[in-house]
């Protein structure tokens, strides 16, 4: 008898049992589609959400030795947060910078639908300001 192996709920791909965690401290709250900054400050902010994602990603890959980026993968972002709760649409495209940084890394082939699949990010409450933080679990699907 075959073992049943975890499929992915978007793409229907068998779960391959390798996994990257990238942490990043918070998220740079003048991303939000809300916060409207000046159109010449934008990249800048970018950018710097970019640098910061590239940073952890070749941190988290580096530390687990897995060589080339995954080809097909599943990512799941898990927020935890202080103080006001996000607007969980606001958040999801506050979070573009740092998974485009992500596969800038090496992490994963392309953000493409083809290549990386996405759950509905996950929200937790912490007591301090200090415990904020941002996991991105990116899992490879065959």
């Amino acid at each position: 008898m075959k073992p049943l192996v975890p499929a992915c709920k978007e793409c229907g791909r068998e779960i391959v049992r390798r996994q990257v965690l990238v942490t990043i401290p918070g998220l740079d709250p003048k991303l939000s589609p809300n916060a409207r900054p000046h159109w010449r400050a934008r990249p800048k902010l970018v950018k710097n959400a970019n640098t910061i994602a590239i940073a952890a990603g070749r941190d988290a890959w580096n530390r687990a030795q897995y060589g080339k980026p995954f080809r097909h993968a599943h990512m799941a972002i898990h927020y935890k947060w202080c103080g006001r709760e996000p607007d969980h649409d606001n958040f999801v495209a506050q979070c573009k910078s740092y998974v485009d940084g992500i596969r800038r890394a090496g992490v994963f082939h392309d953000d493409d639908p083809k290549h990386l699949t996405r759950e509905w990010p996950t929200f937790s409450r912490v007591k301090h300001k200090n415990q904020v933080e941002v996991i991105f679990t990116i899992t490879e699907v065959s």
